[in-house]
Formats: C-alpha cells, structure tokens, sequence
C-alpha cells in the first residue's frame, strides 16, 4: 500500500511540475550589441483562471515553445516593431491566435510583455442528464512598465526558445 500511495505522489509530482517553469530564476540578458533591444516575455501563476493547457508563444510566425507558468523568455532585437503572438493550444497542437503584442523597439532600451489567462465568461451546458460549466479564458499579452516588469520577473524561471532565428535570446 505505500510503495502505491509513493508511486501515485510521484505522478501526481511530475504532472503538476509540467506544468510549471524548471530552468534557472530570472537574469538579465547580456546583449551582443549597444544597438540591441531587450524583450522579456513572462507568465506568472494564474491564479484561478489558469489555462488548463498552457499555450504557445509565437514571434515571427515561428513556434517559440510552449509557455508554462512561471516562464519567462527574452528576445535580442534591432529597433522596429515586433509581434508577438498567443495561440491556443489544443493537445499540444497551436490553432487560434488568442492574443498578441506588438512591440516598437528603441535602441538599447528594456521592454516587458506579461500573458495572463483571464476569466472572459462561464458557459453552463445540459444533455437533459447531465449539466455542467465550463470556465472560458481569454489571452491578455501585453508590454507592462519597466517598474512593473522588472519586479515581477524576478522570480520567473528561464524558457529556452526552441527557434534559433536571429532575434531571440539564444
């Protein structure tokens, strides 16, 4: 009986942290020229309206990764504008864009862009049996003040991009 309570708890552990942001807490990115522009992009907790599948960061049309909460990227850029994009996630598979930022970036300065899930509306449905309700979340990405960003980050733990398109932080 323990040795399957210790297995349950393990999968029950395992889950839960997929969920979640695993890689080193916040540092500043090291920029390869004055030039360069810094974006952050990061998700905290989502309280209790957290998508129950975390959704895709996409920037230029490429998949960056999967975003989970407590995440957070960056993007070494050149001035000019930049898209990103939220895209619903449906079993892993990105379909619909849910939201998106664009950023105008000045030379050499800092930028913030904070994605929450947020509570839109509750739908309740009935089969003549059964009844039920499900919880409707939207995307909300947006670039937050500096003073704003750069508190909230600090304990947000590093994504790797899994694009290597020049513009990203790897």
């Amino acid at each position: 009986m323990k040795q399957a309570n210790f297995l349950f708890l393990t999968a029950v552990f395992f889950v839960l942290s997929a969920c979640t942001a695993t890689g080193p807490v916040f540092t500043e990115a090291q920029r390869e020229s004055d030039r360069q522009a810094v974006i952050y992009i990061y998700h905290p907790k989502d309280d209790q309206y957290g998508s129950e599948e975390a959704n895709f960061l996409f920037y230029k049309g490429e998949k960056v990764f999967r975003f989970t909460h407590g995440g957070y990227t960056y993007f070494l850029v050149e001035p000019g504008e930049h898209i990103f994009d939220i895209k619903l996630s449906f079993f892993g598979i990105a379909s619909r864009t849910k939201g998106s930022v664009t950023v105008n970036a000045k030379q050499g300065d800092i930028y913030y862009v904070k994605y929450r899930e947020e509570l839109d509306r509750v739908e309740t449905w009935s089969t003549g049996t059964m009844v039920g309700a499900s919880r409707i979340t939207r995307a909300n990405i947006q670039e937050v003040p500096v003073e704003v960003g750069s508190k909230e980050i600090l304990s947000m733990r590093y994504i790797a991009p899994k694009i290597t398109s020049k513009g990203t932080g790897q």
